[in-house]
């Protein structure tokens, strides 16, 4: 009887130490996170005016979630349900907020409950797709801060992460037209590919898996990405529509990033293997 009543009891007190550690461990991160934010900005925390004009600099509120074509939720959404006429810039920056807080959430408590390497991973690239899709941002090059960390991912899920890279470039070609660098561009885009493309190769090769099938992809990516391209360079929109290919480009390189962002999440919380198995038990 003793036996047993130890066991629950012992048990809980493992699973108390399990949680002093993480606890400790994710204090320590947040002290030196903190005390390096503090070191970095200490230049301009020596005057209020030079605080407030480099917060207004990261932060600018006054320009609107909707100044450029983003390839991000509320860009997109606001084709259909005007965001920018129904709600004022301090409503839409409390929208934003709150939204990518409840998006950012479940990547980082699942990374507080296992606090694996692989999981750090998954929650540095699922966090940053979640601000780049619902935070209150006004600029196309912010995808770079999510190509970082899924550069990281590469070893696990080689494909997907080589089909973000392609298509995040396609994303920018707004901006890049408007800035006049559309030589450069396609000069780049061209070694860009192919250096993407042998990475994979080479990567499944190591795996052994045949990649008849997902060169075949790969090519049909690269000719529609390639076709989006010149069709938004050459042909020219309506009088009345003359940000046609910008939305068209951002809506769609959108919907994809949506899609990376919820493979992330399926890669983190280990859901691919239970869904291969749905789809093989289905085809049996």
């Amino acid at each position: 009887m003793s036996a047993i009543t130890s066991s629950p009891i012992k048990l809980m007190r493992e699973t108390r130490t399990r949680f002093s550690k993480r606890l400790m461990k994710f204090l320590k991160i947040a002290c030196v996170v903190t005390l390096t934010f503090l070191a970095l900005w200490m230049p301009w925390l020596t005057s209020l005016d030079s605080l407030i004009s480099t917060a207004s600099r990261l932060f600018p509120l006054s320009r609107g979630v909707f100044e450029d074509k983003v390839a991000n939720i509320w860009c997109s959404l606001n084709v259909i349900y005007k965001f920018r006429n129904k709600f004022l810039n301090t409503q839409m920056a409390l929208i934003c907020l709150v939204t990518t807080l409840f998006a950012a959430l479940p990547t980082n408590f699942n990374l507080f409950a296992c606090g694996k390497k692989e999981t750090f991973l998954y929650s540095l690239q699922n966090t940053a797709t979640a601000f780049f899709l619902f935070s209150f941002q006004v600029h196309e090059k912010s995808i770079l801060l999510v190509a970082m960390p899924s550069i990281c991912l590469y070893g696990f899920m080689p494909f997907a992460v080589t089909c973000f890279l392609k298509v995040s470039i396609l994303s920018i070609l707004p901006l890049i037209m408007k800035d006049g660098l559309t030589i450069a561009y396609f000069s780049l885009i061209v070694g860009y590919n192919a250096i993407l493309n042998g990475f994979l190769a080479k990567q499944e090769s190591e795996r052994h898996i045949s990649s008849t099938r997902l060169q075949r992809l790969i090519k049909i990516l690269d000719f529609l990405i390639l076709i989006a391209s010149l069709a938004a360079l050459w042909i020219p929109p309506p009088s009345h529509l003359p940000h046609l290919w910008a939305v068209i480009i951002s809506v769609t390189c959108c919907g994809f990033f949506v899609i990376f962002f919820l493979m992330g999440h399926i890669y983190q919380f280990n859901y691919w293997t239970t869904i291969v198995k749905i789809i093989l038990n289905k085809k049996i």
